[in-house]
């Protein structure tokens, strides 16, 4: 993880309250979902990046574990719809906003005056767009990733760029009396995009992959 992560046996469990409201859509053609949530913690658990190098392993930064009142809240949506019989187009889409209580001491030994404070390592707004074509045990389709700037950051911590994304993928599947056997083709990033994920720890030193293909052959049983 790129990191020297320090416990705290001293902490108290982690407690929040979660909240969550959708709807949803169905018909033999169709399906669709929104969702909004909320989750208010008490004691948010995570590693705050201290911004000093460790002592034992200087090329790491010193991640503290800490307890915050936090807030996460945000919506996702999801669709999907059949053309004819063999076509399907699926979305999806996420965006999520999370911050903590910036406490008094903390106010007053580093002179930051905002009450609140973006927590880190969280994803910025991402959504995906599939297009496949489906008969029988063979599939086929491309799919679009895309993602937003993320440059609501915690302490110590780079922003980064949105993205777009094409992937292709393929799959086969044999049924057996006993066992289910699937043939998969996938390859992502086909026009070799240079692309960070901004809860990498090395996105500062090292982008995603570029363009991958690999083969998977599994055995259900």
């Amino acid at each position: 993880s790129y990191s020297y992560e320090i416990g705290n046996p001293d902490l108290d469990p982690e407690r929040g309250l979660a909240k969550e409201l959708f709807v949803r859509y169905q018909s033999n053609k169709a399906a669709a979902e929104v969702t909004a949530f909320h989750n208010g913690f008490s004691n948010y658990l995570y590693a705050r990046d201290t911004g000093r190098q460790n002592n034992r392993r200087p090329d790491l930064n010193d991640y503290q574990f800490v307890g915050a009142t936090a807030q996460l809240y945000g919506a996702e949506l999801s669709g999907e719809i059949q053309f004819f019989s063999h076509f399907v187009l699926n979305t999806t889409f996420s965006y999520t906003v999370a911050e903590r209580e910036v406490t008094d001491e903390e106010q007053a030994n580093t002179g930051f005056t905002d009450d609140t404070r973006p927590l880190p390592q969280i994803p910025p707004a991402k959504g995906k767009i599939s297009f496949k074509y489906s008969k029988e045990g063979l599939e086929l389709g491309s799919r679009l990733r895309i993602a937003a700037n993320q440059d609501r950051t915690g302490e110590f911590e780079s922003s980064t760029d949105g993205y777009s994304l094409i992937d292709l993928f393929a799959q086969y599947r044999i049924e057996g009396e006993k066992l289910l056997h699937t043939l998969s083709l996938n390859a992502n990033n086909i026009l070799n995009q240079e692309y960070y994920n901004h809860l990498s720890r090395i996105k500062d030193l090292r982008p995603e992959p570029g363009i991958n293909v690999s083969f998977l052959y599994r055995v259900y049983f």
